[in-house]
């Protein structure tokens, strides 16, 4: 069962998207600061994605998905922002990352989350 992490600075959107995951048959741990989220990612057993908010406190989410990409580069990246920007949508693509703005819909992270990890949505 693969690992999907969450780092998003709100508890109860990241809560909500992980019950969608799980019922996908995804493991998923949930984190709400960028310093928890950079533990994730440099752990012995790290996530096969990242679905990171861009907004986390001080911190840039995109900074997160830069750095597990040099860190893990078999590791899938969604970047999650509240309003569409395509400076943003660019530099997430740079990175290899997938770019979803907000709202972000469960169904649609779901769908995304498989295609991120070259799995058929049923």
């Amino acid at each position: 069962m693969q690992l999907i992490a969450i780092v998003h600075e709100d508890p109860t959107v990241a809560a909500e998207w992980a019950i969608g995951l799980s019922a996908a048959g995804y493991r998923v741990v949930t984190s709400a600061s960028f310093e928890d989220g950079r533990a994730l990612v440099d752990s012995e057993h790290p996530p096969a994605l990242l679905i990171v908010s861009v907004r986390l406190g001080a911190y840039n989410g995109l900074h997160l998905v830069i750095r597990g990409r040099l860190d893990r580069p078999t590791m899938a990246s969604i970047l999650t922002s509240d309003t569409y920007d395509a400076v943003l949508a660019a530099e997430a693509a740079r990175y290899g990352a997938a770019y979803i703005p907000g709202p972000v819909d469960r169904e649609a992270l779901v769908s995304l989350s498989m295609q991120a990890l070259g799995k058929s949505a049923v």
